[in-house]
C-alpha cells in the first residue's frame, strides 16, 4: 500500500510517499502527485527526520531506500546528479558529458521532468536553458541551492 506524510520545512510543505517501506516520492506539495493516504509508518517518520535535518543545515545526502523505475540511461543521468557536491551547480550539458553521452542532452533534460525524490537525486543542482518545469520550481530550486550555499563547508 502506498502512503505519504506532509513535511513542514523553512520553505514550505514538501510531500513523502512511500510503497513498500521504499520512498517513491520526495517533493514540494506545489509539485503535481497522485495523493496517497496518510499513515505514520517508520519510513515516513525516517524520511521526515533527513527532511529536517536537511532544512536545518545538518545534513548533506540522504539515506533513504526508493523505488523509482529508470532506464538504464535515467539511472546513469540521476547517478551523476547525485555526484555534483552539496551547494554546486552543473550544467545539463555537464551532466551529459559526464555520462560520455554529450548528444544526450535532450535525456537529460526529461530525467530532469521525471525525478519525483528532489532531496535525494538533488535536481536542482542542474542548471538548465531557462525553462521552468512546473509553475514555481525556479523558485523553490533557487531557494534550496541557496540554502545549501548557506550551510556548505568550504
Amino acid at each position: 500500500m502506498m502512503y505519504e506524510k506532509i513535511i513542514e520545512t523553512p520553505i514550505g510543505p514538501w510531500v513523502v510517499q512511500t510503497l513498500e517501506r521504499k520512498i517513491t516520492w520526495l517533493a514540494p506539495i506545489e509539485m503535481p502527485r497522485v495523493k496517497q493516504s496518510s499513515q505514520n509508518a517508520a519510513i515516513l517518520q525516517l524520511a521526515e527526520q533527513q527532511v529536517l535535518s536537511y532544512f536545518a543545515g545538518e545534513r548533506m545526502e540522504f539515506e533513504l531506500a526508493s523505488a523509482f523505475e529508470l532506464t538504464d540511461i535515467q539511472a546513469d543521468i540521476f547517478e551523476a546528479i547525485m555526484l555534483i557536491p552539496y551547494g554546486e551547480t552543473r550544467t545539463i550539458q555537464q551532466v551529459a558529458a559526464f555520462i560520455e553521452k554529450p548528444e544526450a542532452v535532450q535525456a537529460v533534460k526529461r530525467a530532469l521532468l521525471h525525478n519525483g525524490l528532489w532531496l535525494i537525486v538533488p535536481t536542482h543542482r542542474v542548471v538548465d536553458d531557462g525553462q521552468e518545469v512546473f509553475p514555481g520550481a525556479r523558485a523553490i530550486e533557487q531557494q534550496l541551492l541557496r540554502h545549501e550555499r548557506d550551510y556548505r563547508i568550504l
